[in-house]
């Protein structure tokens, strides 16, 4: 306990801490107020509806890139007794038909 005591007396005396004056006080109030109404701007917009689409589908792309899993694979979590021509279908759909074809 006296070897921590005496290490703290050490190097508390060397700290030096930052002077904080009325111009650093501002542009932190000012900096928070504007971070905050584009908060508020973004909840109450459609962009708050894009944000978590897009939020979403980067989860799912995180999970099949850790798993590795392949299209045919994701489609089979959503529905475990999906035929073939059900994920062409719904490859169709999603317009990526013919980069899946393209894929040895």
């Amino acid at each position: 306990m006296q070897d921590i005591a005496a290490m703290l007396a050490r190097y508390l005396p060397k700290l030096a801490l930052p002077q904080v004056g009325i111009i650093d006080v501002i542009e932190i109030a000012l900096i928070s107020f504007f971070v905050y109404q584009f908060m508020v701007w973004i909840k109450f917009t459609r962009a708050y509806t894009l944000l978590k689409g897009i939020l979403i589908v980067l989860g799912f792309i995180f999970i099949a890139y850790v798993f590795q899993m392949s299209i045919r694979e994701n489609l089979r979590i959503v529905k475990p007794d999906m035929t073939e021509d059900e994920m062409k279908k719904a490859a169709i759909l999603a317009c990526i038909d013919e980069e899946i074809e393209a894929k040895p």
